[in-house]
């Protein structure tokens, strides 16, 4: 196995917490001066898979717990609205806000200045990638015109991940190591930008221009920036209305959470006021303000994963029953699944994984945020084998579109189903690969 990585040992430098469970090595010798990367021992398939199978295991325990409870009638579809509403609004963003705010606080210690816009660009990469692979799939596995509307549907499924899972991820497989943890969620963060960007104005438009789906109402009790007023509209807007509400869509809650941790993490006097970083004598005058958002972070994973069960639980609930999309136009066929499977589980992976990392090493982009260069590779290994976004339900819901909706939850029911349990693989060969 060939090493991400050749180095010798330095010390750590300052800013960075004790609880680091990676080794600060030399990567090579650029010009004469030495750059700090983080090395791990090499590990083994066999201990990745096993740490990718427990991580899957503990998904699955909360998800089945979350599916009884839609089973014993305490997850109500009322409830699961406002679950998700919570989680979407205030937890997610609590979560990302603290994450993000250390992160930059020790920004400049750690090497990542440059990391910011390398794990944007990578999100619009991947997204682009998947744009690109899935109109070959929809035209030559599937035989769908990809501007049709069962198209645009599939076309949503396969471009877009699970913005939210990841972090599940992360935490299960890097519980005890908090800086690899801190590191790994701050670029989950980071990605988010560029995914919700492109999610909320290009998946939208996607949606929205959908042949034969006008003249209904939207019912989503979820509202999401700007959608929860635009969504009605009659007329076409103008310009700056058209503006205005795809400014409202990009800065969806989680993204201003991340932003607002850049701010407290970044502005001198807000730092010292609010974060405790590992560069610091004493705490912060203000710290309880950083603990109470500490505090309601923690619910977001929690919820994230019984929103999570408890939609699925009712798709599966509904199909059995024969209930759901009804529509001729929305009807799945075996081709039609394998399309949109493979697309989140083979080549995702395969191109905007694995082949977007070693693009980014024999570019020498990876030394943009070296010794965290490891923990990148990881994450965006983790973002593409990640089933379909769970919000591709919110957008027809936010159009009126109950067919494209209904469709949408049976699409996303199988996907889901078959994704998950081979995001597991792929965790350990990020696992393997990385060194992690």
């Amino acid at each position: 196995r060939t090493p991400w990585l050749s180095a010798a040992a330095v010390p750590l430098p300052p800013g960075v917490g004790s609880s680091l469970h990676v080794e600060r090595r030399l990567a090579g010798a650029g010009s004469g001066v030495a750059q700090a990367a983080a090395v791990t021992s090499a590990v083994s398939f066999g201990a990745a898979l096993g740490t990718s199978l427990n991580a899957m295991g503990e998904v699955a325990t909360s998800m089945l717990i979350g599916a009884l409870a839609y089973r014993r009638g305490i997850l109500t579809p009322q409830v699961l609205m406002s679950v998700s509403a919570l989680t979407v609004n205030i937890f997610i963003p609590a979560l990302l806000c603290g994450k993000v705010a250390m992160i930059a606080a020790g920004m400049q210690a750690l090497g990542l200045t440059k990391w910011l816009p390398l794990v944007l660009a990578c999100a619009l990469i991947q997204i682009g990638v998947q744009f690109f692979l899935s109109g070959r799939l929809l035209r030559f596995v599937a035989r769908v015109a990809p501007d049709s509307a069962k198209g645009r549907v599939m076309r949503l499924a396969m471009m877009f991940p699970n913005s939210a899972m990841p972090l599940v991820f992360v935490q299960a497989i890097f519980r005890g190591r908090g800086d690899i943890l801190l590191l790994a969620e701050g670029a989950i963060a980071f990605y988010l930008i560029g995914w919700s960007s492109t999610f909320w104005t290009a998946g939208f438009s996607l949606l929205q221009g959908a042949p034969g789906e006008e003249g209904s109402e939207p019912t989503s009790g979820v509202k999401l920036g700007a959608d929860s007023v635009a969504a009605s509209e009659s007329r076409r807007p103008d310009l700056l209305q058209r503006l205005r509400r795809d400014v409202g869509r990009v800065l969806s809650p989680p993204v201003c959470g991340v932003l607002t941790g850049l701010v407290f993490g970044l502005v001198p006097l807000l730092r010292w006021l609010v974060v405790p970083h590992g560069g610091r004598l004493s705490p912060p005058p203000l710290g309880f303000l950083f603990y109470g958002l500490e505090n309601l972070g923690r619910a977001a994973i929690p919820s994230s994963q019984v929103v999570l069960a408890g939609s699925l639980a009712r798709s599966l609930d509904r199909a059995c029953r024969g209930e759901g999309c009804e529509a001729d136009v929305y009807r799945w066929r075996a081709r039609d699944l394998i399309s949109v499977v493979a697309a989140r589980v083979l080549l995702g992976p395969v191109f905007c994984g694995l082949g977007l990392c070693w693009l980014l090493r024999a570019l020498g982009l990876l030394s943009a945020a070296p010794g965290v260069d490891r923990v990148l590779a990881f994450v965006l290994i983790l973002e593409s084998a990640m089933p379909s976004a769970q919000n591709a339900i919110v957008i027809p819901n936010l159009l009126g579109h109950q067919k494209m909706a209904a469709a949408m939850a049976q699409l996303l029911l199988f996907v889901y189903i078959v994704a998950l349990p081979a995001a597991s693989i792929w965790l350990a060969v990020g696992l393997h690969w990385t060194g992690l």
